[in-house]
């Protein structure tokens, strides 16, 4: 019987399995790691179930190995970014150094049509490719306060 709804961690992997999305779990910390080979997108979403906490966390790690000098501008862009766009969900992740976007999901009891849960996963796939490569223009110098010029600049690039 198809999965219809995503209620469970188990219901998750069941769903991507019959999609015919690879993916790599880890059943203990209730991770499932799915790679994401979408130029300039190329890494891994992480898909990690709350044990204690009725809430999915959908992360793509963005930009990594920030410089320390540019924490600073990193953090102002996150602010403005997060601040104008209508889904939030960019952070900085201090002890590894990487700039990610984040989306938490609540997840009660009777779960969420799985095809929502999908249209979850694409917007982290979108926000990420409309900020990755303006957060790495700020990474390599650009004033954080610049990030939506530089996110539109980089729509129209992809656009012609």
């Amino acid at each position: 019987m198809p999965i219809t709804r995503v209620a469970k961690f188990e219901d998750l992997l069941a769903f991507l399995s019959e999609s015919n999305v690879p993916f790599q779990v880890d059943n203990a910390a209730k991770v499932a790691v799915l790679p994401l080979n979408e130029p300039p997108l190329v890494g891994q979403i992480l898909i990690r179930w709350e044990k204690q906490l009725p809430y999915v966390q959908i992360l793509y790690p963005l930009v990594r190995d920030v410089p320390a000098e540019r924490r600073g501008e990193v953090e102002h862009a996150i602010c403005r970014a997060n601040n104008t766009i209508s889904l939030p969900g960019f952070g900085y992740e201090y002890s590894s150094n990487f700039i990610y976007f984040r989306l938490t999901v609540p997840m009660y009891e009777e779960g969420m049509l799985a095809l929502s849960f999908r249209r979850q996963v694409e917007g982290v796939i979108s926000n990420s490719r409309d900020f990755l490569v303006p957060f790495q223009q700020v990474v390599a110098g650009e004033p954080g306060e610049k990030i939506l010029q530089l996110a539109v600049a980089a729509a129209q690039a992809r656009k012609s």
